[in-house]
């Protein structure tokens, strides 16, 4: 029965532990979700307001480089847990203990006695216990020296995390003017497009109505698609930046109401 209920016990814990990593997962899968910026319209692309710089340095703690450095982090703290007990190693405790049964089965016989058979048995606890101790020299002297070394480990981390995270800043930072400046010269593209359209329009009329050139239409079509050019690549280079920008901060830059 005993052995049932470990089992069962057994079962459950590893149930949970799944529910538990699976939801982990899940949970770290829609953090890293990438709105697609493709679906806004012109209007929406130039009227984005970005989130505050220090919000997006606070969400960018959730990034996979800083909460790998995090991790070794607390292994390093958890070593040097580990290292203050190290004294413990110089002394051992012992025990055994045994139960059962013991039978004694005898046959005994001689010229004057007949044959005869003795049998016993009797129920016995045997237990032992005992401590040692055994200092190795060079150990003993080398607690402190190592539990500092593990302190200078813990700091030469943090230093290696506090390092990832000002350079993932600087992209962040990078990234947040290109975004800035795309957003802004995406208006002055769009209106260049928008009067070489209405350039073009015209001169397609007059062309019509005789009074421009064969070269005149060609000219204002040429600055047509030059602006019409203009504008998609400014556009690409500004969805192309708020979305990575998305992925390193994990903050949505936009939502659409």
């Amino acid at each position: 029965m005993l052995l049932i209920k470990r089992y069962t016990l057994f079962i459950l814990v590893i149930f949970f532990a799944s529910f538990i990593t699976d939801k982990c997962i899940a949970q770290n899968e829609d953090a890293t979700t990438i709105s697609d910026y493709s679906e806004l319209n012109n209007n929406e692309l130039q009227n984005i307001n970005l989130p505050s710089l220090s919000l997006l340095f606070e969400n960018a703690k959730k990034s996979p480089i800083y909460q790998f450095q995090e991790n070794n982090i607390l292994i390093q703290k958890m070593l040097l847990s580990k290292q203050k007990r190290d004294f413990l190693s110089f002394f051992s405790i012992r025990g055994s203990y045994q139960y059962g049964r013991m039978a004694n089965d005898a046959y005994y016989s001689d010229v004057y006695t007949p044959a005869t058979t003795n049998f016993s048995s009797t129920t016995q606890n045997l237990y032992s216990a005992g401590a040692g101790v055994s200092i190795s020299l060079d150990k003993l002297f080398d607690i402190r020296p190592s539990i500092k070394r593990q302190r200078l480990a813990i700091r030469s981390v943090e230093l290696e995390r506090e390092i990832k995270f000002e350079e993932l800043k600087k992209q962040i930072i990078e990234l947040y003017s290109s975004v800035m400046l795309n957003i802004s010269t995406l208006k002055i593209c769009n209106d260049a497009l928008v009067q070489a359209t209405v350039q073009y329009e015209y001169t397609e009329n007059k062309f019509v109505n005789g009074k421009a050139t064969p070269a005149d239409l060609a000219n204002a079509k040429s600055s047509q698609s030059q602006a019409k050019q203009g504008f998609e690549t400014c556009k690409n280079t500004l969805i192309r930046d708020m979305m990575t920008l998305e992925l390193l901060s994990h903050t949505p830059l936009f939502k659409k109401k």
